[in-house]
């Protein structure tokens, strides 16, 4: 940035809460964000806006068994086209971690 001004880079309205973790990838022309959708706060998606077209991706449909609560942890920005996301999953009492990546695929 050649300039110290505030500018708006992008809008976006969610219906749910931000969650802590929020980020550009490595070109800056994307940003991530966690968030809880308002029917239910106790799961995570991860909203992703192209800020060259405004274009999103939502991710919300996580690698679980639907008998388990599985929530997104945290998330790191691999390159561009790729999110590493960390998932707990509780199981009989205990929090099993996990690693998964994710790879955007033409705005999908």
């Amino acid at each position: 940035m050649n300039s110290s001004s505030l500018a708006s880079i992008c809008k976006n309205k969610i219906d749910g809460v931000l969650r802590c973790n929020y980020s550009f990838d490595e070109k800056e022309s994307k940003f991530a964000f966690l968030f809880a959708p308002t029917e239910n706060d106790t799961i995570h998606n991860i909203n992703i806006i192209n800020l060259n077209d405004n274009n999103e991706i939502l991710i919300k449909d996580l690698p679980k068994d639907a008998k388990q609560r599985t929530i997104i942890n945290d998330f790191y920005w691999i390159n561009s086209e790729k999110l590493l996301i960390n998932l707990a999953t509780v199981n009989a009492g205990l929090m099993e971690n996990s690693s998964w990546i994710y790879r955007l695929e033409g705005g999908k």
